[in-house]
């Protein structure tokens, strides 16, 4: 399932004009949690992203 995601996620790069050096990364940012946890087996999901993006925006918009 993941490596059909992966090959799913090419055309995206391309449009995007950047190749990821782990597309399980981009694979990951695009996940939802809502999902990640309605499919078996539970993947990883974009959360600690959000959480960490969040972080930044508020460390730059603080300074």
């Amino acid at each position: 399932m993941l490596e059909k995601r992966i090959n799913e996620l090419v055309p995206l790069q391309k449009k995007l004009n950047y190749k990821f050096n782990d597309p399980k990364l981009l694979n990951k940012a695009l996940t939802h949690k809502s999902y990640a946890n309605e499919i078996n087996p539970p993947i990883k999901n974009n959360e600690r992203f959000e959480f960490l993006g969040d972080s930044v925006l508020d460390l730059i918009v603080s300074d």
